[in-house]
C-alpha cells in the first residue's frame, strides 16, 4: 500500500515531479511513505505548508539525512483553503513560462509562503542554489521579508539550520 515507487518511475518518464502532500498535516500516514520512498531517490518534493501550518520536521530531518528535497506548499483548494492560501515561488529568468517555473523550482530557486515574500543572498551571492561551506567558514546572510501590511505583519525572521534556530531578528531591526 505505501510503495508508490512504480507510480514516482512513470510520473518522472514524462518529465513530471513526484513528492508527497499532506506532510504539513502529516496526514495518511505519510511518514510510512516517506520511509519507504524517499531512500529509493524517487521523492522531489514534500508540502510542508498546509492549512496555515508549517511543519518543518520531516523535511529538515530528510535534509539532514543527505536526501534533497524540494519544500512545496498546497491550499487544497476546494477542500480546505481557498486558491493560493499557501504558494511556492520560485525564482525565475527575465521570460515567464509554466516550464521555467517548474526548471527554477526543482533547480532549488524557491521557496514556500503564506504570505510573505522572502529574498536572501549567502556571501553575496542571490542566484546559487547551493554552497559548499568549509566547516568552520563565515557565511554572511542577508535576507529581508516583505507582506502587505493590509493584510499582515511581520514579527521576526528566523535563520534556521539543521532544524534548529540559529539566528533571529524583529521587524524593522537592520542589524539582525
Amino acid at each position: 500500500y505505501f510503495l508508490y515507487d512504480h507510480t514516482a518511475e512513470k510520473i518522472h518518464d514524462e518529465g513530471g515531479m513526484y513528492g508527497y502532500a499532506h506532510v504539513a498535516i502529516e496526514g495518511f500516514n505519510v511518514a510510512y511513505g516517506l520511509a519507504l520512498d524517499v531512500p529509493l531517490g524517487i521523492v522531489d518534493f514534500v508540502e510542508m505548508l498546509q492549512m496555515g501550518v508549517m511543519n518543518t520536521e520531516y523535511l529538515y530531518d530528510l535534509l539532514n539525512m543527505g536526501f534533497k528535497l524540494l519544500p512545496s506548499a498546497g491550499s487544497d483548494y476546494p477542500y480546505i483553503h481557498h486558491a493560493g492560501a499557501e504558494r511556492v515561488y520560485a525564482k525565475i529568468g527575465d521570460t515567464f513560462s509554466v516550464q521555467g517555473w517548474f526548471d527554477d523550482w526543482r533547480s532549488q530557486r524557491s521557496f514556500v509562503t503564506n504570505g510573505p515574500v522572502i529574498e536572501f543572498t549567502v556571501n553575496g551571492d542571490a542566484d546559487a542554489q547551493e554552497f559548499n561551506a568549509s566547516k568552520g567558514e563565515i557565511l554572511i546572510i542577508a535576507a529581508t521579508a516583505d507582506v502587505n501590511p493590509d493584510f499582515d505583519r511581520i514579527e521576526k525572521l528566523e535563520l534556521v539550520v539543521h532544524g534548529k534556530v540559529i539566528a533571529s531578528t524583529q521587524a524593522g531591526d537592520a542589524n539582525g
